[in-house]
Parts: C-alpha cells; structure tokens; sequence
C-alpha cells in the first residue's frame, strides 16, 4: 500500500463495512469529541485568518493605487510597531500549528477519514497568507512614507547618514 499523500495513520475507510463499524466502536467518544472540537476551532481560525488576508491586501491596494501625498501615513512609526507585533504573532502561530500538525501525524489514534492532518496544513497555509499579506501593507506603509517625505539629500559616507537618522 502507497503511503505518497497521505499521513501514517490507519485509514478509518478501509476495509468491510463490520471492520469499520467495529474500528470506529472502539475509539472513545472523548476523542472523537476531540477531533470534532479540534476540526471546529480550526476552521474559525482559517476564517480569521483569510478575513485578515483579504483586509491586508485590500489596505495594500489603496495605499498604492494612489501617488503618495506629502503627507505620511505612519509618521509616528506606531503603525510599523503594529505590523511588527502582527508578523511575530502570525509567525508563533504557524510554529505552534507546524508542532500541532507533527504531533496528529504521529498519533496512531487518529486516521487520515478524521480530517485533523489536512485542517493543520490548511491552517498553516493560511497563517502563511496572512502573514504575507501583512507584510506587503507593511512594506506599503514604509514606502508610501519614504516617499511621501520628500527626502531626497544624498549622503557622503556612512557616518553622515546615521548622524542623520540618530536625530
């Protein structure tokens, strides 16, 4: 039996119907209790994470659909503290969901018909969107900014730009 695609578990659908029925009687109503709880709170988490997706690109577009204005957009830099503290979170995240999804492909309780593998790499998947998507409003934030500033002096040596951005 090929295992490409497809985690070590035992496949809860293999087999007659009186193996399953007799598989799926011996796994705990805890459990599967677990896996639904576990399922459910995934899928919150991915429309979360999309919806922070979706409003990330879209504040994307309007900052560069636009010529800056002389004006910046983050001139105190609390924005870019923000989206600092956002990527950290998003990037934990996906640490913690890249831990949770190594530990139900080795759990010999659960099987590939449970769905838990698969809920795991869709999360990560969409923490790694969010993440991505916050990154490019914050590169927009920075850039709109720079621009936006109006500072054009060119600088003889290294010394004289820090002397200039230590003011």
């Amino acid at each position: 039996m090929s295992h490409v695609g497809r985690n070590r578990h035992n496949d809860c659908a293999e087999g007659t119907l009186a193996q399953r029925i007799e598989v799926q009687g011996r796994r705990s109503l805890a459990l599967l209790r677990s896996i639904e709880d576990t399922l459910s709170a995934l899928d919150l988490d991915c429309n979360h994470l999309t919806a922070i997706a979706r409003e990330m690109d879209n504040l994307t577009q309007r900052i560069t659909a636009h010529p800056p204005a002389h004006e910046e957009l983050d001139p105190d830099g609390k924005c870019a503290e923000l989206f600092d503290q956002a990527l950290e979170s998003l990037a934990s995240l996906r640490r913690r969901y890249e831990a949770k999804l190594a530990a139900a492909e080795a759990d010999q309780a659960l099987c590939e018909a449970d769905g838990i593998v698969e809920a795991y790499r869709c999360a990560i998947e969409a923490t790694e969107d969010a993440f991505e998507a916050t990154q490019h409003a914050a590169e927009a934030v920075r850039e709109h900014d720079a621009e936006a500033s109006g500072y054009t002096e060119v600088f003889s040596d290294v010394d004289a730009l820090f002397g200039e951005l230590m003011r």
